[in-house]
């Protein structure tokens, strides 16, 4: 089955040309002519008759983002700047990034492995062998494949984007996809994010900070129990009912659902949670048997994630002394 690619029901750039073209059709053809020319992309794209088992979506506007989920893969124009009908740069992007979003999507089953080991709490969300590390891993595949098949079209004198030169940049001097991965994960998710921002984070943090708020800890109570006993004055206290009367008390709903619904929210309130159980005089955390360390953050993830006024920080207060 070919590449199936197609417009988001809420584009407004369904019947918008660039160059006499609609963007379904440059794009079609921009990724036949990085298969025709490099190896990477015609075994990531199934050839030039783009037969492999992906979905395209394109997207314009602030509410359906670029992203990857499962075999589906969405890019928007304004990401790119590929909206703008004289930005030749932004085509390119456009084109660039779908590679990468693809590469994903072409990791998608090692992706549901971890999350799913995440769940059933046989893989730590940190160390060498963690859900971050790993995650990292796999994105930095996406960045390296871009990379090779953008220098397997220079050779034919194609000029990438600034997106893709910029990719390119960092994989410079790294002599297999094994060291570009222990690079990648190491630094910054975001160079540009603001440094109070989990984007700031290594790229591993990063993932290991939304694989433990929207992975495990909120859609999932049992892996918090498989992890925490908390005790107050001797008594055992329910993490699943602290949780759920803060998370009532802030107009947030259910603790199933608020890490889907409102992902920052459940990210401040993950760490708030944790840091309050380790600090409140009378309440003892205490760690499943091999797993002490594997669910603590950094004082880098820490920090960049809680202020000391933070209202979340209050309920959660509120509701620990209720307990």
């Amino acid at each position: 089955m070919p590449i199936a690619i197609t417009f988001h029901k809420d584009c407004k750039s369904t019947a918008k040309t660039v160059a006499g073209k609609k963007y379904d059709v440059h794009l079609t053809e921009g990724l036949k002519a990085m298969a025709a020319e490099s190896a990477a992309a015609s075994t990531l794209l199934g050839g030039t008759n783009l037969t492999a088992n992906y979905q395209i979506v394109i997207a314009d506007g602030k509410d359906v983002p670029t992203a990857t989920f499962g075999t589906r893969v969405t890019v928007n124009l304004d990401e790119t700047k590929a909206s703008k009908a004289t930005d030749v740069n932004g085509l390119k992007e456009l084109i660039e990034s779908t590679l990468f979003e693809l590469t994903n999507a072409k990791n998608d089953a090692a992706f549901k492995a971890l999350e799913k080991s995440l769940k059933e709490g046989k893989l730590p969300i940190l160390g060498a062998t963690g859900y971050g590390v790993s995650k990292a891993k796999y994105e930095a595949e996406a960045s390296w494949t871009v990379c090779e098949i953008l220098k397997q079209r220079k050779e034919s004198g194609y000029t990438p984007s600034v997106w893709g030169t910029k990719q390119l940049l960092a994989a410079a001097g790294k002599s297999s996809l094994a060291a570009f991965q222990e690079y990648f994960r190491t630094q910054p998710h975001s160079a540009g994010a603001p440094n109070n921002t989990p984007m700031k984070l290594p790229s591993q943090e990063f993932y290991a900070y939304n694989g433990a708020v929207t992975v495990a800890g909120f859609n999932n109570n049992k892996v918090m129990d498989m992890a925490f006993k908390v005790k107050k004055a001797g008594a055992d206290i329910s993490i699943k009912e602290i949780g759920s009367t803060a998370l009532g008390a802030s107009g947030e709903g259910s603790m199933a659902s608020v890490g889907q619904t409102n992902p920052d929210f459940a990210a401040r309130y993950y760490h708030v949670f944790f840091g309050l159980l380790t600090s409140t005089p009378g309440v003892v955390v205490t760690y499943t048997a091999g797993k002490a360390k594997d669910w603590e953050f950094t004082s880098a993830m820490k920090a960049c994630t809680v202020d000391k006024n933070d209202a979340v920080k209050n309920k959660l207060a509120q509701a620990l002394a209720n307990a």
